[in-house]
């Protein structure tokens, strides 16, 4: 089976805002991921292999959802990144990939990371982690 390679240009992550996905406008990267079936380690005195045999839970941990842009502080949207910092709460998101957006994946945050940097000779950026709470809906 051959792949054929799907362009970044176009990936928008939405954050819901009453009941419409709102695109987080100036995103330059982003990073999903690091998802893992969580598992426990199950050796016994009485096996022959040498190797620690893992077993599932039936948990996994999606982990969470990186990424960096161009931030401006007076944009309501980014104004609205700053509000989860100071009014905490579970947030509903969104990403849409860019095969003409057909492809998305939903999940609610429980966690919300921000950190601006301003820097000589370039614009000012942020960085921001979203922690994932619970599942991942991988849409078609």
């Amino acid at each position: 089976m051959s792949i054929t390679p799907v362009k970044s240009k176009g990936t928008l992550l939405q954050m819901k805002i009453a009941t419409v996905y709102t695109t987080v406008a100036g995103i330059e990267t982003l990073k999903a991921g690091e998802m893992k079936t969580q598992t426990f380690n199950a050796p016994t005195l009485d096996q022959t292999a040498s190797g620690t045999p893992k077993k599932p839970t039936g948990f996994t941990d999606f982990g969470s959802v990186t990424g960096s842009g161009f931030y401006d502080p007076v944009l309501a949207g980014h104004r609205l990144l700053e509000d989860l910092l100071t009014t905490p709460a579970s947030q509903d998101w969104q990403i849409l990939w860019s095969d003409t957006n057909a492809s998305n994946w939903t999940f609610t945050g429980g966690g919300f990371g921000l950190t601006v940097t301003a820097a000589v000779a370039d614009g000012l950026k942020f960085d921001f982690t979203i922690e994932i709470d619970g599942n991942v809906t991988f849409g078609s």
